[in-house]
């Protein structure tokens, strides 16, 4: 089974074509390659579709996510790199929504992907009370916080904060997997440099803290551009690099820009296939078709 990895600002993920498994087996596979001991270690793993075209993602716990804003950039990478699909602009099925993808440049690999407008409905975050979270008062390990939670193709809870570069990993497992989040949380933690700059730092669901998240910065530029913090085009400061947010100003649609890079490529063993995987929890495996 060939085999990819890349990252986006830090954000790690394992890419192959999708393989003739079962939902069971797939999970399987993720936790044990993204495992960083025992496996090839990532945040996430991505399994591409070509027809029609469509990344399905896994966090590396093994469950599903809708959106990676920064694993659809080295989707698009990993499309570009293989020869599979060459073209500028393009859209991609990832879970129910359809995203745009526009490749602005080669060399550096730069991507622009519409996130659409962002919602604060609580069908889409979800909320135990089935109200907006806007501007509430939580309370976790014996600390209040005030959080806005939205949706941008999957969930996220802002916490504005004096120093992202503080240890939020405790809070940030509070505040995700508390009671008002049905569906759990991705929670960021935005420090405004200016309005134009933000250092932030995501606790991410299924899979802890993260080096960057490309979603978590379009919830925090959009956040913080609602409360009149920021402009419309903010530079997001990751732990290991840049992004930028522009929005749109006249209906709030959010645009991610960022790059992604290559790391390696390689294969898979049988023997560690087979290991992993309990192959009553699906069909057979056809390794003609991977």
């Amino acid at each position: 089974m060939e085999i990819n990895k890349y990252h986006g600002c830090g954000n790690d993920f394992l890419i192959a074509m999708d393989p003739p498994l079962s939902q069971t087996q797939k999970k399987q596979l993720v936790i044990a390659l993204c495992e960083r001991h025992t496996g090839i270690g990532a945040d996430g793993f991505i399994f591409v579709s070509m027809h029609p075209l469509e990344m399905k993602y896994y966090n590396r716990d093994g469950s599903r996510a809708w959106m990676c804003g920064n694993g659809i950039r080295c989707f698009a990478k990993y499309l570009w790199d293989t020869g599979r699909l060459r073209k500028q602009h393009y859209i991609v099925q990832s879970g129910p929504h359809h995203v745009e993808v526009n490749i602005q440049c080669q060399d550096p690999f730069t991507v622009a992907i519409d996130l659409g407008i962002p919602s604060l409905a609580s069908k889409w975050i979800q909320s135990s009370d089935q109200k907006e979270i806007w501007g509430r008062k939580l309370t976790v390990n014996e600390q209040e916080f005030i959080v806005d939670t939205l949706y941008v193709q999957t969930i996220h809870t802002v916490v504005l904060v004096e120093n992202a570069q503080a240890n939020w990993e405790k809070i940030g497992e509070a505040l995700h997997c508390h009671p008002l989040f049905l569906a759990k949380t991705n929670v960021n933690f935005a420090e405004v440099i200016d309005r134009d700059h933000v250092r932030i730092v995501t606790y991410e669901r299924g899979v802890g803290l993260t080096n960057a998240c490309g979603t978590g910065c379009a919830a925090v530029a959009w956040d913080m551009w609602k409360h009149g913090i920021c402009d419309n085009d903010v530079t997001l400061l990751c732990a290991q690099g840049t992004l930028q947010i522009h929005i749109d100003p006249a209906n709030g649609a959010v645009t991610l820009i960022g790059g992604a890079q290559k790391i390696m490529s390689g294969a898979i063993s049988d023997t560690f296939i087979h290991s992993c995987l309990d192959e009553k929890a699906g069909e057979p495996l056809d390794h003609n078709a991977y």
